[in-house]
């Protein structure tokens, strides 16, 4: 995965570009425990709208 960081006037803003996230759910898990990220934007190119949908606790999640 590509994983860029920025800080915008203190918030954590990470933007992850993954490739099945289904599997990849507990390493998501974990990068955003350890970053503190306010916002995560994450790139998926093999979900598909009949897919199950992503929800991490303590986070709003949506897709668009």
């Amino acid at each position: 995965p590509v994983l860029q960081v920025r800080n915008s006037g203190g918030a954590v803003l990470v933007s992850l570009n993954v490739n099945g996230i289904q599997e990849k759910k507990p390493e998501v898990r974990r990068l955003l425990e350890r970053s503190g990220a306010a916002v995560m934007a994450l790139q998926e190119t093999l979900l598909r709208p009949e897919d199950w949908v992503l929800r991490i606790p303590g986070y709003h999640c949506f897709s668009a």
